[in-house]
């Protein structure tokens, strides 16, 4: 049976999906513009600091929760456990909580990591337009090994070497014209969280730590239907 490792921070992943949606192309371009007799916004580059673009974010969040439709469409998501599209149905029928999984702030992010954050961006553009509010939560994973051997090779405190690459990673954002989200916790503000989760799958008898090298990990042969579900594998073929 293989063991996976049970990481210091604990993510809601959100993996992938699939809106059945008709949205106008102009309320999700990057270089939209919009107006009303009210209000008018554009999301067209302007050159910046550092060459990178600025936008009012707030004016353009308010603009996609007040454009006007004559009818909401229905939206479907694809739904990881029945295997299809499901109508969405939040647990508030106003408000869309949303946890996403952010990056290790150790080195700048690459164009694969940023297909993540544009999903998430565009889910987030949906919702908006379909006049939701969005609380949108994304979490920094500031400490694990390769910052902690960073901080060491180049002689630089944790917080020092992850500010730096959670400020590229705000400028990278905006660069992409996504909306910012609402919070960025960082995973060293939660430690104490972390440790009692840990404690407590170890007193069910789901955690047990390494003798090697110290870390905790998750023991998924003690949890019943691992795997089974979400991912639909055949624990008698893991190993």
């Amino acid at each position: 049976m293989r063991f996976t490792p049970l990481a210091t921070t604990i993510f809601l992943v959100t993996a992938s999906f699939t809106a059945a949606f008709q949205v106008p192309a102009s309320s999700l371009s990057p270089t939209t513009s919009w107006s009303s007799s009210s209000s008018s916004f554009s999301t067209k580059s302007i050159p910046g600091n550092n060459g990178y673009p600025q936008r009012n974010y707030h004016r353009q969040r308010s603009a996609l929760l007040h454009m006007s439709t004559t009818s909401t469409p229905e939206l479907k998501i694809y739904n990881s456990l029945t295997r299809k599209k499901d109508p969405f149905q939040p647990l508030s029928p106003e408000v869309v909580t949303m946890y996403t999984c952010g990056p290790t702030i150790y080195d700048s992010a690459h164009v694969g990591n940023f297909r993540a954050f544009l999903t998430y961006d565009l889910l987030k553009r949906v919702l908006l337009h379909s006049n939701y509010k969005v609380k949108h939560v994304c979490n920094l994973t500031d400490v694990d090994d390769k910052i902690i051997a960073r901080c060491n090779r180049e002689n630089k405190s944790l917080m020092e070497l992850t500010t730096e690459f959670e400020q590229a990673f705000m400028d990278d954002l905006k660069a992409l014209n996504c909306i910012l989200a609402d919070e960025y916790p960082r995973a060293t503000d939660h430690i104490d969280d972390m440790v009692k989760l840990i404690q407590e799958l170890e007193a069910k008898g789901l955690a047990y730590q390494s003798e090697k090298e110290g870390s905790w990990y998750f023991n998924v042969a003690n949890q019943e239907g691992y795997g089974t579900k979400l991912v639909q594998l055949d624990p008698k073929k893991m190993k």
